[in-house]
């Protein structure tokens, strides 16, 4: 299938081969949903990507609950690596297609997910999602309540294997930053146009992330094709198109009005409606999360020191990116360069991993806290 991420998609990365391994075998009824969770390095620390087992369920693209399984706070799933969840249909719902996927938090350890994949029980090719999709929708002025909470990552996805998606966070409480309990997704439409060649067999491009590209808000504002809800339990019903979503011949949407405005939370077989969700502000950054007092040293051109200090919704360790000679100290959301040449001073020294501040372009708030990450040491410090 083609990547639905305009980063992705416009370099050519094919996230096919990769959620083409994820989802083989299939059991012969079940859906099979695939989860590749990011990783930093670390399995253990509380600020690591893996975390609590998350419920997960599928629906029938008019709406109808397919099936679910229930997550685990008790027990958790290691970063970097991909977990399967076999899905059982409920009474009547067998031979069904699932369009819909949600995946939501069950407990307080929170996860960074890189990748879903769903197989269906008829053997047709799987359908998937990658967080960089959902990283292309942080800049878009989407609410707190609504916004992905994102971080860079080490897990190698699609077909480059320099490719590393970025990661998107769920978590039960909403502490540390992160503000998302569950995703969900209309993840047949992460695929439609894949394998279009023209007559020299050389693919086509995406027509799909042409029109996405275009008009960003079907892609970030179209709340049932891929939503981020900040409260959301194991039996919620997510955002769905009712009717159904028609498409052009090369998989662009027909009607763009029914992309944004046509979906429910409306359960058809209970008519009742979902629990509602509140709208909350932005929640503050715990600078003294766990997470912060790691590091990260990146040589990867695709990871970003910038881009993760420019956005409000990152959460992340410390990070170097050496491609762009650049230190983001998320305590502060301030850009440092490195320490290189005659810069000795207003810095982050990447050899002995210290800040060295510049005292004269910070005010007295800023200056006090980046002296206190200053002087901090590093419990954790990775390179990627």
């Amino acid at each position: 299938m083609a990547s639905a991420a305009f980063s992705v998609i416009t370099t050519g990365i094919s996230m096919y081969p990769m959620f083409k391994a994820m989802t083989e075998p299939n059991k012969a009824e079940a859906t099979l949903v695939k989860i590749t969770l990011g990783s930093t390095g670390l399995n253990r620390d509380p600020g690591s990507m893996g975390g609590n087992i998350p419920h997960v369920s599928v629906y029938a693209d008019d709406g109808v609950l397919i099936g679910r399984a229930k997550g685990n706070s008790k027990k958790n799933w290691t970063p970097g690596s991909t977990y399967p969840v076999s899905i059982n249909p409920e009474h009547g719902q067998q031979g069904k297609q699932a369009t819909y996927v949600t995946v939501a938090a069950a407990g307080n350890d929170a996860i960074c997910i890189s990748g879903i994949s769903v197989a269906w029980p008829d053997g047709s090719d799987p359908r998937g999602w990658l967080g960089d999709m959902g990283q292309n929708c942080t800049d878009v002025g989407l609410s707190a309540a609504e916004s992905p909470y994102w971080a860079n990552s080490n897990t190698q996805t699609g077909s480059d294997p320099s490719h590393k998606s970025k990661c998107i966070w769920l978590d039960g409480d909403k502490t540390g930053g992160i503000a998302t309990q569950a995703i969900g997704l209309h993840i047949t439409d992460f695929g439609r146009t894949d394998g279009a060649t023209d007559a020299n067999g050389e693919p086509l491009r995406n027509a799909v992330a042409k029109q996405w590209t275009g008009n960003r808000d079907l892609f970030c504002k179209a709340k049932a094709r891929m939503g981020f809800y900040d409260t959301f339990f194991a039996d919620s019903f997510p955002l769905v198109y009712q009717p159904p979503l028609e498409f052009n011949d090369n998989g662009t949407d027909k009607d763009v009005g029914m992309v944004l405005h046509h979906y429910t939370n409306i359960d058809p077989e209970l008519l009742t409606p979902a629990r509602k969700r509140r709208n909350a502000a932005l929640p503050s950054f715990n600078v003294t999360s766990s997470s912060h007092r790691n590091l990260v040293h990146s040589h990867h051109a695709g990871h970003s020191a910038v881009e993760l200090c420019l956005s409000k919704t990152s959460v992340s360790p410390d990070f170097v990116s050496h491609a762009e000679g650049k230190f983001c100290d998320m305590a502060t959301k301030i850009i440092w360069p490195l320490c290189l040449g005659q810069t000795v001073v207003g810095c982050f020294n990447a050899t002995s991993n210290q800040l060295i501040p510049d005292a004269t372009r910070l005010n007295k708030r800023e200056l006090e806290q980046v002296n206190a990450s200053a002087d901090d040491m590093y419990s954790h410090i990775l390179h990627w």
